[in-house]
């Protein structure tokens, strides 16, 4: 019965959220309100249908069991993400936070170009392998083959049937392809990280208190409080300008 009241309280003030806004997309616009809204449609979807299953036989009951699998592992990961925004409100978690989401969105911008380094060798491996009956092999097998060796699962045995000169060069481009994602990519995947968390944990703190914030403003904005509306919309103003104002700062030191 708690647990029903505490979905239908969260249910009503999304719904006042929505309604607050000009359009549905603006709502949406933050990650956390989808992810809310991910949670939101998720817990129902498998609570109701797991309790319908308890009242059928064994094997109808895994069926349904079978089908709410994907729902119910995605929504254990959201849970623990959303989790993430009421952590981030106490200092000895906050800013390592702001660290670790500064470090990820180098990571993101690393694997953007990573993805043109593999997507190079996997096409090649893939039109060598396939260019005999004997050696033939699907694109994803290629793929899953080419991260192993990143991974450190180093196996010939993908080769092995290549003969002649495609043997020669199916092993030139796996040596060429471990040279460069391990002693090029890795290494400079590390830099980045380090130079990043140099640079990002200088300023982690005061993120942290904009961050603090913004999330306080966020739950406690209101309709029925206009005011807190607009003292929130000032602070995302002046949020925005000393964004600014740091990056001017970092090219002249720069």
């Amino acid at each position: 019965f708690l647990g029903l009241r505490a979905w239908s309280t969260f249910v009503r003030i999304e719904l006042e959220e929505i309604s607050n806004e000009d359009r549905l997309l603006d709502h949406y616009a933050s990650p956390w309100n989808l992810v809310d809204a991910f949670n939101l449609a998720a817990v129902p979807a498998v609570i109701l249908p797991t309790a319908i299953a308890s009242l059928l036989d064994g094997a109808r009951a895994a069926e349904v069991a079978a089908i709410l699998v994907p729902v119910s592992t995605l929504l254990q990961v959201t849970l623990a993400i959303r989790t993430l925004q009421y952590v981030s409100l106490y200092r000895p978690l906050g800013p390592l936070l702001v660290t670790v989401g500064g470090m990820l969105r180098n990571i993101v911008q690393f694997f953007g170009v990573y993805a043109f380094v593999l997507l190079g060798f996997t096409n090649a491996i893939y039109v060598l392998m396939n260019s005999s009956p004997e050696s033939a092999a699907s694109y994803a097998d290629v793929v899953t083959q080419a991260v192993l060796w990143v991974l450190g699962e180093i196996s010939f045995d993908f080769l092995e049937p290549l003969q002649g000169g495609r043997r020669v060069l199916g092993f030139g481009l796996f040596w060429a392809n471990t040279a460069l994602t391990t002693f090029v990519m890795l290494n400079l995947l590390i830099a980045v990280l380090n130079t990043t968390y140099e640079e990002v944990n200088k300023r982690a703190f005061n993120e942290w208190l904009f961050l603090r914030l913004r999330t306080m403003l966020e739950f406690e904005s209101s309709s029925v409080t206009p005011g807190l509306d607009e003292y929130f919309i000032e602070v995302q103003e002046l949020n925005n300008r000393r964004t600014v104002e740091l990056s001017l700062k970092d090219e002249l030191d720069e």
